[in-house]
C-alpha cells in the first residue's frame, strides 16, 4: 500500500475520506500495511482538513450581550 504524500482537493480529501471509513469499521492490525495506510490517511486528512476548514479559536469565553 502507497503512503499519501498529500491530498490536493477536495475529490481526493473525499475519497481519503472514504476510503478511512472501512478501517473505521474493520480496524487493522498493528504493524500491518493496512495500519500503516490508515495512518497515512487520517495524517493527510488532518492536514488537508486544518488548511482547509480551519477553526477559529474560541473567544475568552466571556458572553457579551
Amino acid at each position: 500500500m502507497k503512503k499519501i504524500d498529500s491530498i490536493k482537493d477536495e475529490l481526493e480529501y473525499r475519497a481519503a475520506l472514504i476510503e478511512a471509513s472501512t478501517f473505521f469499521e474493520n480496524e487493522p492490525i498493528l504493524g500491518s500495511q493496512e495500519a500503516f495506510r490508515f495512518e497515512s490517511l487520517l495524517n493527510s486528512i488532518e492536514a488537508y482538513e486544518s488548511k482547509n476548514y480551519a477553526i477559529d479559536p474560541p473567544n475568552s469565553g466571556r458572553i457579551t450581550q
